[in-house]
């Protein structure tokens, strides 16, 4: 199961909600600075400077005070987007420039550059899903630059200056904060699975790390790989710096000799498909911005779906979220859509409790603004204004450091009204009439003799959506 893709913003929305600022920018760093440092001196971009690209970084901070106090983080950041603008440029030339500017995109750090670069061009399912002009319109921008000027520094100095970056501690504000700064930074909070939507997610890692547990990581992957865990882009930033080859994982093994020989098929398949990929950008002589570019990107993940390896080795980067947002929904699938009678659910205590069992760290101040933003990414839509609710709630509480409800009335407790009762008749519609079945149906595209119970039912909460009331103290 993947998250719904539907929330993603325009530019326009984008420019007005976030400071983004442009990949130039952030090449000309020193170190990475805290917002209120460089607010009055970076390039914020503006609705009318809509870019080619945005990206929207995620990595894990190295400190609570700062996320990259020796400056590892912010080379690695360099050293790839250096890599991004090579990679376009090796695009839009021959097989001689192309193998000038990267030899192989069998390299960590090549690789994923190189899939940036296909999505700003207009390739691969993941083009043209950020608020971006990336697509066809930036592939015959990008070609005519190519052809006027010629590649080189001053082509990639021009597309370093229209590309977009979102950074979080460079881009939004950091405590202390201002009265000011307070209320962007809750619009920022309450936005930002929205903007990791909207861009191009690339994630700095260290092979072995915590990212896939920690909070605020979790979140910003999970927004960002809407329908597809591979559109996230992850880059391993010890194996880059090394100039290592990407990891490929070993075939996998199973005690049973079907199940065995079924992921070893499957593993091979992949690993030819990567293999392939990667010698095509050798051999093919024409730029290959005039045909489709060989994507290696996608045949590496499903390589490494392929192998099925096990908890620790996880490819699927958000399954903590995955479990969070999964439990929570079918909870309100029993206990609201399912019930006949009105009843009280204190969704604070139970996103605290469900951000405990899976495992997902972080600080107990932001369990519930990162839980429900998870949960307001997740797949049953006629349950998200509940969600925003909570999480405008658990933001206003994180701000006051108040609790929002005072003596024994529970915390973000909602008074959960019973939908339509011809709504709530189609669940009986099809057996097993239980709440994690009806999960599964409301999530994916349901092919079973239950799909007219299905599509009548999402019908009738979209005409009707279901009611709720916060309980305030």
């Amino acid at each position: 199961m993947q998250p719904a893709m539907d929330q993603a913003m325009t530019w326009s929305e984008v420019a007005a909600s976030f400071h983004v600022t442009t990949l130039d920018c952030l090449l000309t760093l020193p170190r990475m600075p805290r917002y209120q440092d460089v607010r009055t001196e970076l390039r914020w971009l503006a609705e009318g400077d809509e870019p080619l690209g945005l990206l929207f970084v995620s990595h894990r901070w190295a400190s609570p005070e700062h996320p990259d106090p020796g400056g590892e983080l912010m080379r690695s950041l360099q050293a790839f987007l250096e890599r991004v603008l090579l990679a376009v440029e090796a695009l839009l030339a021959p097989r001689e420039g192309r193998l000038r500017l990267v030899p192989a995109i069998s390299k960590e750090g090549a690789l994923q550059a190189e899939e940036v670069a296909r999505r700003l061009l207009g390739f691969g399912p993941f083009a043209g899903r950020t608020a971006s002009l990336a697509g066809a319109e930036a592939r015959r921008i990008l070609a005519a630059q190519y052809r006027s000027g010629g590649g080189g520094p001053a082509f990639r100095a021009w597309l370093a200056q229209r590309m977009a970056v979102w950074l979080d501690y460079v881009c939004m504000p950091q405590r202390p904060l201002s009265p000011a700064e307070e209320a962007e930074f809750d619009r920022t909070l309450q936005s930002l699975d929205r903007l990791a939507q909207s861009a191009t997610l690339v994630a700095l890692r260290h092979a072995q790390d915590d990212y896939a547990l920690r909070g605020w990581c979790l979140l910003e992957s999970f927004a960002g790989a809407g329908r597809s865990f591979a559109r996230g882009v992850t880059v391993d930033i010890g194996r880059m710096a090394r100039g290592d080859y990407v990891a490929v994982p070993p075939a996998p093994v199973a005690p049973d000799p079907f199940a065995a020989q079924v992921m070893r098929e499957a593993y091979e398949q992949d690993l030819a498909a990567f293999r392939d990929a990667c010698d095509r950008w050798v051999a093919e002589e024409p730029a290959f911005a005039g045909h489709v570019p060989p994507d290696a990107w996608s045949a590496y993940r499903s390589l490494q779906g392929s192998a099925f390896p096990g908890a620790a080795a996880d490819p699927n980067p958000f399954r903590p979220a995955l479990e969070v947002v999964r439990d929570l929904e079918t909870a309100l699938i029993g206990r609201w859509l399912m019930a006949e009678a009105p009843g009280v659910f204190d969704l604070g205590d139970e996103m605290r409790d469900l951000m405990v069992r899976h495992g997902v760290r972080c600080a107990d101040a932001d369990q519930r603004v990162l839980g429900f933003t998870l949960a307001c990414n997740g797949w049953i839509a006629p349950l998200r204004p509940l969600f925003r609710e909570c999480l405008r709630l658990a933001c206003e509480a994180a701000r006051s450091s108040a609790p929002l409800s005072g003596g024994a009335a529970p915390q973000l407790a909602a008074r959960l009204l019973p939908i339509d009762p011809s709504a709530r008749a189609l669940f009986q519609a099809a057996r097993p009439a239980d709440a994690h079945a009806w999960h599964s149906r409301l999530s994916q595209v349901s092919r079973g003799p239950e799909r007219g119970a299905v599509e009548s039912l999402l019908l009738a909460l979209e005409a009707q959506p279901p009611r709720f009331e916060m309980l305030a103290s």
